[in-house]
C-alpha cells in the first residue's frame, strides 16, 4: 500500500511540474498572432460582420487560459452612418482549463477597455446591431442541434466595461446620445 501511495504522489507531482512547464513554455513556442486570420474568420462567421484584429494577441496558459485582443474593429452594418460600429482598444477574457475537458466552458470576467460603440436606429426602426444578435442566436441554435448528445455548458462571470464611449443615434425618435470623449476616433 505504501508503494502505491508513493507512486500516486510521484505521478501527481510529475503532472503538476508538467503543467507549470507547459504554462511557461507554450506562450514562448506558440504565437496566437500566427492564427490571427483564422481567428478573424471564425469571429466573422459567428457574428456575420467584418472584424479586424489590428493589434497583438496576447495569451497566458496557467491557471486560466487568458486571451487579450488589442485594437479590435467591428465594421458597421451596411446602410448606416460610419464605417465602424465598435473600436475596442483591449478585449480580454479568461477561461478555466480543467472544465474544458468536460465541455464546461467557464469564462471569468470579460473585460473591454477603451472602446467606442456607435449604436444606430434608422427611421424605419432597423438598427445596426440586430444582425449580430441574430447571427449569434442562429449559431447557438446550430450548435445545440448538431451536438444533441453533448451536455456542455457556458458560464460567463460578467463583463467589465472600462473607459467606454457610447454614441447612440435614433433617427426614429430624433434622439442623440453621446457619452464622454472617445479614447479613439471611431
Amino acid at each position: 500500500m505504501k508503494k502505491l501511495l508513493k507512486w500516486i504522489v510521484r505521478i501527481g507531482a510529475t503532472l503538476v511540474i508538467l503543467v507549470v512547464i507547459a504554462a511557461v513554455v507554450l506562450p514562448m513556442v506558440i504565437d496566437p498572432n500566427d492564427y490571427k486570420d483564422t481567428i478573424e474568420e471564425k469571429i466573422q462567421a459567428t457574428i456575420g460582420r467584418n472584424v479586424q484584429l489590428k493589434g497583438e494577441i496576447e495569451w497566458k496558459v496557467f491557471p486560466w487560459l487568458a486571451l487579450t485582443f488589442n485594437d479590435v474593429i467591428v465594421d458597421n452594418e451596411k446602410g448606416f452612418k460610419g464605417d465602424k460600429m465598435a473600436v475596442i482598444e483591449k478585449l480580454s477574457a479568461r477561461v478555466k482549463i480543467l472544465p474544458l475537458i468536460q465541455s464546461d466552458i467557464q469564462v471569468g470576467k470579460v473585460t473591454i477597455d477603451q472602446a467606442v460603440f456607435n449604436i444606430q436606429v434608422a427611421k424605419n426602426g432597423g438598427d445596426n446591431y440586430q444582425s449580430i444578435l441574430d447571427a449569434l442566436d442562429a449559431d447557438s441554435d446550430n450548435e445545440s442541434t448538431s451536438t444533441e448528445s453533448s451536455s456542455g455548458s457556458l458560464n460567463i462571470a460578467g463583463i467589465d466595461f472600462n473607459n467606454i464611449s457610447l454614441n447612440y443615434t435614433d433617427q426614429q425618435s430624433n434622439c442623440l446620445l453621446y457619452t464622454s470623449p472617445s479614447p479613439r476616433d471611431a
